[in-house]
């Protein structure tokens, strides 16, 4: 965790959680120093063409709430990833030289063609 931010009250939590879309996994009672420490993921988490793996804590003790964060503060950003089976247009793709521009040799497009045979 690389960010800590006091709350208010609550409501503010709530705001918080709310705004950033974080959803609640798991919450545990700390017996030793009091309260209750509730532990959140970026809802991205669970979406399988998003990588975010953000993560928050919130500590709730005496009317006392205090958070931290694995975003450093910063928004989440949220850019599909490419899986690799869809038809979605890889990110590199965007780098990758236009069909025209590549130059094979025949020797490898003869190779090419040979791999594609004995896989049909």
């Amino acid at each position: 965790y690389n960010h800590s931010i006091s709350f208010a009250d609550a409501e503010a939590v709530e705001r918080f959680i709310a705004e950033n879309g974080y959803r609640k996994v798991f919450e545990r009672e700390r017996k030793r120093k009091g309260g209750v420490k509730r532990y959140y993921l970026c809802s991205a988490f669970w979406d399988w063409s998003i990588k975010c793996d953000h993560k928050f804590t919130l500590i709730a003790a005496d009317g006392v709430f205090v958070g931290k964060t694995t975003d450093g503060g910063r928004p989440h950003d949220h850019r599909p990833i490419y899986d690799g089976c869809s038809n979605d247009p890889a990110p590199a793709a965007a780098k990758m030289k236009p069909e025209s521009s590549v130059d094979v040799s025949e020797e490898s497009e003869q190779q090419l063609q040979n791999l594609i045979r004995e896989c049909s």
